[in-house]
């Protein structure tokens, strides 16, 4: 049973690699380094092959490429956003301003404007290597303004964190304690992100941040009175039941997904 599962899997995924790419050569692209990554993910360090990467087209984003690192996990999240489809919404909602926290190389954003085009996102990612390839998947966005790039943290308060990096990128997480492996980042608690930014209020808040959002959450919450939805992942237990106690005294319910379903990424409605 295990192997047809794993079968089928490969099928669906080859299927969608097909279907989704715009020419032949993005979808040979896609399949080979996608089999060389997973081949290799466990014995190679990303920072030894921090250069690699490849372009692609999909159907969805024409007359564009959109860039992948090889072995710094990006292939992972291309295939959770894209193919999963774990930041699916439903089809009734067009949010206008969206903060996409933890935005790694936009590929999120980039799911968003297609679902919602006439959204406002506000991209938060620390990491300086995948603040660059950020802003060359968005650099369209960027320039019309329906994107403004942050190379900052959300924290539980304002000044400085320090960015810790994980053997792949999208691990990449904040600390309050910095040592010879950490670099400092500049960082916002939410309350004051809202007020140096003149937002008023936020129709959809992502939040992928490695566990950041424990302290964020422990520290004063009242910016969830302007939050309407929030996309979260949680990354531990303790992080999650802490977050729902939150979210639940602000009047937020989980709305269930297929696709986030075995996942830690929850969507909360007010």
């Amino acid at each position: 049973m295990r192997v047809l599962k794993r079968l089928k899997e490969a099928t669906n995924k080859l299927i969608f690699c097909y279907s989704e790419t715009e020419n032949f050569s993005s979808f040979i692209k896609l399949v080979w380094f996608t089999k060389l990554y997973r081949f290799t993910k466990k014995k190679i360090k990303y920072e030894k092959y921090h250069n690699k990467f490849f372009s692609i087209s999909l159907i969805a984003f024409p007359n564009r490429k959109i860039f992948l690192r090889i072995y710094a996990g990006d292939i992972d999240i291309f295939y959770e956003i894209f193919y999963k489809k774990i930041y699916d919404l439903p089809a009734s909602l067009n949010n206008k301003l969206i903060v996409d926290a933890g935005a790694n190389v936009g590929f999120a954003s980039l799911f968003f404007l297609y679902k919602m085009p006439n959204a406002t996102i506000y991209c938060i990612e620390p990491d300086a290597d995948n603040f660059i390839f950020l802003k060359k998947n968005l650099r369209n966005e960027i320039k019309k303004e329906k994107i403004i790039a942050l190379q900052s943290a959300l924290a539980d308060k304002d000044g400085f964190a320090y960015l810790r990096s994980g053997h792949f990128k999208y691990n990449s997480s904040i600390t309050n304690n910095g040592n010879e492996d950490t670099v400092e980042v500049v960082a916002y608690n939410v309350s004051s992100f809202l007020k140096k930014f003149d937002i008023e209020k936020i129709d959809l808040f992502k939040m992928d941040i490695e566990g950041a959002e424990e302290n964020i959450f422990k520290a004063d919450t009242f910016w969830l009175r302007e939050v309407s939805e929030l996309l979260i992942e949680f990354h531990s237990k303790e992080i999650k039941k802490n977050c729902f106690e939150k979210l639940e005294k602000e009047k937020f319910k989980v709305s269930l997904h297929p696709a986030r379903l075995n996942t830690e990424v929850f969507h909360f409605i007010k």
